[in-house]
């Protein structure tokens, strides 16, 4: 194939990505860059061929080289920008989507990718901006509206928020996703009017993810007017629609869980005891979705040496770059050097730095790291950790009411929550034993009910000085992405105590699969709040 004509290569290679054999197209463009290394095309079709078969790096190396020999290739850009997205490198992604915008100012589609990628960064004023750049030339998209909001959102204008979701919902009543977001922002209730439109767009609506965004917001409204019965029967009608495309392994979960428990031994930690990057600041924060995590992070955010970074997949990140030819996380931990655990904690750090600006600590709450915490722990020998707990049944009741916007797929069914509830509460008791001493649980009904005391022994257990403006958490100006982003700007309330209690007569399986966790609790978790607790 080496004699063949470059240009019948090339066109082979297209024939190949066209009909689907993108494996086929790489094996000849390969050898077309190999041959003709200044071939533009070549690396242009390798790095979208790359991207078909989610190749990141690869695809990102194919497309710098392109950019190299074409700069003012604007496709090339995007192209390169969705390499980097693929890699969470979004501060890197949102700067190759604005220079192919800067090139090619009509393609819509370049502006949207540097919106996004900005948020994701945690620009979001650039972000809010970019989108609102889109609206300007189309005041009717439905994406950049979503956008906007969520932008507005997170640097804490729920009313501008609100008003793009409303803007949305206008002009496609059928924009389920602006009506969960309407209802996720926990600041107001439905109308009739809005409850009624929502009724008629759930009929409308084929199955998929606008369906369920507005059935879970549908179930909000019902909340809203008093009827307690009937929001849950239709969480499930959510949660079921949810599940039939996102499905759950709970088995896989379960063997990973096991697989974590034999690679983490005692032995290992007394191994790698001097092992990890010596540096402090990270403190993780880990638990189940809705256990009052971003509540913990605000906290040590208004703190002045201490900022929240949200939820982070840089420790997932450090934990796949781990694999060898021989072994993946978790046994590929148990294989590596020192050396390399080293060099990872390094990573992590690298990882981390787009986000950060500068202060000593820094707190990543990804609640699922529950799973690496062992990693965390060799690879940054002095970070912390903390253990964000809220009772199992509003934790798993919570999380069954929430439509996420990814990830979390065992939260689309009661048992599926009971089972990873069950493999949290288990995998934190290993971290415990392994590590004694090392993992602070802050409950958060002792956080509601004794704020100083909670507060103090955190700063404490973070290695932070008491500062009283942690108290006013509320007051601290800050970006927050998570579902409760209006609720940690907001002193404490007790209302949210005990709140799986209006819904009780549902939950009986999911009280006796966790009967004996629930009897483990504190007295504070399972007493708290039951004064205030609404009823049906």
């Amino acid at each position: 194939m080496s004699t063949e004509p470059i240009d019948l290569l090339l066109r082979n290679a297209a024939v190949d990505q066209q009909s689907g054999r993108v494996r086929e197209a790489i094996s000849v463009l390969e050898k077309v860059v190999s041959r003709d290394p200044r071939n533009a095309e070549a690396w242009a079709r390798l790095g979208i061929a790359r991207l078909d078969l989610k190749r990141a790096k690869p695809a990102e190396d194919a497309l710098r080289t392109l950019l190299k020999l074409r700069p003012q290739y604007a496709n090339g850009w995007k192209a390169l920008g969705a390499a980097l997205a693929m890699q969470f490198q979004f501060s890197p992604a949102a700067d190759a989507f604005l220079e192919a915008a800067r090139l090619n100012p009509e393609d819509g589609n370049a502006v949207a990718g540097a919106a996004q990628m900005l948020f994701e960064a945690g620009q979001f004023e650039a972000a809010a901006a970019k989108y609102a750049d889109i609206l300007c030339t189309d005041e009717a998209n439905l994406s950049a509206l979503l956008g906007l909001g969520h932008a507005r959102r997170a640097i804490g204008q729920a009313n501008e928020a609100l008003a793009a979701y409303r803007r949305a919902v206008a002009l496609e009543p059928r924009f389920g996703q602006a009506w969960w977001s309407i209802a996720n922002l926990k600041t107001g209730s439905f109308s009739d009017a809005d409850r009624a439109a929502m009724e008629s767009a759930e009929e409308k609506t084929p199955e998929g993810e606008a369906k369920t965004a507005v059935q879970f917001a549908l179930a909000k409204a019902y909340e809203d007017h008093g009827e307690p019965d009937r929001a849950f029967d239709q969480y499930k009608t959510a949660n079921r629609t949810a599940r039939r495309y996102m499905p759950y392994n709970a088995q896989a979960d379960e063997e990973y869980a096991r697989r974590i428990e034999e690679a983490f031994s005692p032995a290992l930690f007394e191994e790698y005891a001097n092992a990890g990057h010596d540096r402090p600041g990270p403190i993780f924060v880990v638990g189940m979705p809705r256990s009052g995590s971003t509540l913990i992070e605000q906290i040590l955010a208004s703190h002045s040496k201490t900022e929240g970074l949200g939820e982070l997949s840089c420790l997932g990140q450090c934990a796949a770059s781990l694999a060898t030819s021989k072994a993946v996380f978790p046994e590929a931990a148990a294989e590596a050097s020192p050396d390399r655990l080293n060099k990872l904690g390094e990573h992590y750090l690298a990882l981390t730095g787009p986000y950060r600006s500068g202060k000593e600590f820094f707190v990543d709450k990804m609640p699922n790291n529950f799973f690496l915490v062992g990693l965390a722990a060799m690879i940054l020998p002095r970070a912390v950790i903390v253990d964000a707990r809220r009772h199992p049944l509003d934790s798993c009741v919570s999380s069954f009411r929430q439509f996420f916007a990814k990830g979390q797929s065992f939260s689309y069914s009661l048992d599926d929550l009971a089972h990873y509830y069950r493999l949290y509460d288990r995998l934190m008791k290993h971290w415990n034993a392994v590590l004694p001493g090392r993992i602070l649980r802050v409950d958060y009904e002792a956080l509601v009910l004794d704020q100083q005391r909670v507060t103090e022994r955190l700063l404490a257990h973070c290695n932070l000085p008491y500062e009283t403006q942690c108290l006013r958490f509320h007051e601290t100006n800050r970006a927050v992405k998570s579902a409760s982003s209006e609720q940690v700007r907001t002193p404490l309330y007790r209302t949210g105590l005990q709140s799986w209690r209006r819904y009780e007569k549902h939950l009986g399986d999911l009280q006796r699969t966790l009967a004996d966790i629930i009897d483990e609790a504190p007295d504070v978790v399972t007493d708290a709040g039951q004064e205030t607790t609404a009823r049906p």
